[in-house]
């Protein structure tokens, strides 16, 4: 066998099924963002269709045998090949154990299921969207056994999006970080209370936020020339490198959880458009992890566009766009205001502090509805109850509570404990970059986000699928993975705020 004829041919072949992934990806943005209703059920079959196709390319038998062999002899090869080798071996063995009619099931059923989301949401009715989750669950279920995982059917969930991690990993990172941070916020509601009221109630034009938001993300460096922003339910960012879109939400009555929300997807847009050119389309070209990911959105979401030399830098241009709104509220209370802890019930409006909470709340009833130790119909109760017991927040209506988020209607089962991994490591990244460019402080406040961005390139976003996303991590920061960074971060940040 000539090893780096083999290569290109498999290089070829990989490529060809990562562009159906980019076709797919731009059809589900058009769903979210375009998509007129009686579009649903053939926008299904769309994706049904071309999910099918990717895996019947995927799982082609004369290009699985040469994967395999190429993988288990790569003499010949250098280590960028080796690294993609490696990454398409494990593709292809999770595609070749997954029934192509399964494949196609589920994404059939996850298109009907986001729509009905949607309504259920929309008409505050979990019923409604209960036999729908109950089918996801199953179809799951389905998928872990076919990969190996009947007697852990979360660890397969969660390989999809974490490869490095497993559920007893996680859950090792949740409980630590949970006992720190109840306490923790415990300490900060037993604090004068800051409620921000000169926010509320103004009238925020949503065009003038959307211009303000875009000057900004331009400015950290999302490059629009790439990409583009549109307005959708639930912001999320899609593409790849070359066309990396992303989406908004605003709000007239109060215009910081667009400001946040147009950072954090911003930050996903900089790390897809941050790949490296020459590997595109294949798995050096492309996201390590969810996890990995999320550090990129809350590292400039929080450690960033948070932060008092953030808003020393745009304040000034803030006010002048609604001066009659901001009126004489200095530069010291706004940063105040952009850094409120208070438990809410919307998982992508909490604060820093309250966040991860959220995310521990749904790990935990994630880990038990696939386990089978929770009834669907019984989530509405289960939810409340952990919301008291983590937020201290009375039952909300199951519109911003159980069906709040869009994730169980696409079937990301093992999605949200990356948003935590993402915390965990994106106030690693940030202590490690602080010491290694003695004074981000000062460039934030002066507007040059170059050099904090080029670092993320070059610890990050340069290595595509080369290491686990941990040891990614441990490569950039020196450390492994751990909840004290984090926690160091909030108490460094939150201390004075609020007198601790």
């Amino acid at each position: 066998m000539d090893a780096n004829r083999t290569y290109d041919e498999i290089i070829a072949w990989y490529k060809e099924i990562s562009l159906i992934a980019g076709i797919e990806q731009h059809l589900h943005w058009d769903h979210q963002v375009n998509l007129p209703p009686k579009g649903v059920p053939q926008r299904a079959e769309q994706l049904a269709f071309l999910d099918g196709l990717r895996h019947r390319r995927m799982t082609e038998a004369g290009m699985v045998a040469k994967v395999r062999e190429l993988a288990s002899s790569p003499d010949g090869l250098n280590e960028d090949a080796r690294v993609n080798v490696r990454e398409i071996l494990r593709e292809v063995d999770r595609a070749t154990k997954v029934p192509v009619e399964l494949v196609e099931a589920m994404a059939r059923h996850d298109s009907q299921a986001q729509s009905v989301w949607v309504q259920a949401r929309q008409n505050n009715d979990f019923a409604m969207f209960a036999p729908f989750l109950e089918k996801t669950i199953a179809l799951r279920r389905q998928e872990a056994v076919a990969l190996g995982f009947a007697d852990s059917p979360y660890d397969a969930m969660i390989d999809y999006h974490e490869p490095s991690a497993t559920e007893e990993k996680i859950r090792g990172l949740m409980e630590d970080l949970k006992t720190r941070l109840v306490p923790f916020l415990d300490r900060i509601l037993g604090a004068p209370r800051y409620d921000a009221p000169k926010m509320r109630g103004g009238d925020y034009a949503v065009e003038a936020q959307r211009k303000f938001g875009r000057m900004v993300i331009g400015r950290i460096g999302y490059d629009f020339a790439g990409g583009r922003q549109d307005v959708a339910a639930h912001p999320f960012c899609s593409g790849r490198k070359g066309d990396v879109r992303i989406t908004a939400r605003f709000f007239e009555h109060d215009p910081r959880p667009s400001l946040t929300g147009m950072l954090h997807e911003a930050g996903h847009a900089l790390y897809e458009q941050g790949l490296p050119d020459d590997h595109l389309n294949t798995p050096l070209g492309e996201a390590v992890s969810l996890g990995v990911h999320e550090s990129q959105s809350r590292f400039w979401e929080n450690h960033v566009g948070r932060s008092l030399a953030f808003w020393k830098h745009f304040y000034p241009a803030f006010h002048q766009v609604f001066p009659e709104q901001l009126g004489d509220i200095p530069l010291d209370e706004f940063h105040r205001m952009m850094n409120v802890v208070a438990p809410s019930l919307i998982r992508v409006d909490a604060d820093e502090v309250t966040y991860n909470l959220h995310v521990i709340l749904r790990f935990e009833i994630e880990v038990d509805l696939v386990a089978g130790r929770v009834a669907v119909a019984d989530l509405p109760e289960l939810w409340n109850a952990k919301l008291r017991q983590y937020l201290q927040l009375s039952a909300p209506p199951d519109s911003e509570g159980v069906l709040q988020d869009v994730h169980w209607s696409l079937g990301s089962l093992g999605y949200f404990p990356t948003y935590t991994i993402g915390n965990l490591y994106a106030a690693q990244l940030w202590a490690k970059l602080r010491d290694d460019l003695g004074g981000a402080e000062r460039l934030i406040e002066r507007g040059e986000f170059a050099p904090i961005l080029d670092w993320m390139r070059r610890h990050i976003h340069a290595h595509g699928r080369r290491f686990p996303a941990d040891e990614l991590i441990e490569r950039a920061t020196g450390k492994t993975p751990s909840a004290q960074p984090l926690m160091d971060y909030l108490h460094e940040k939150y201390a004075p705020l609020y007198n601790l």
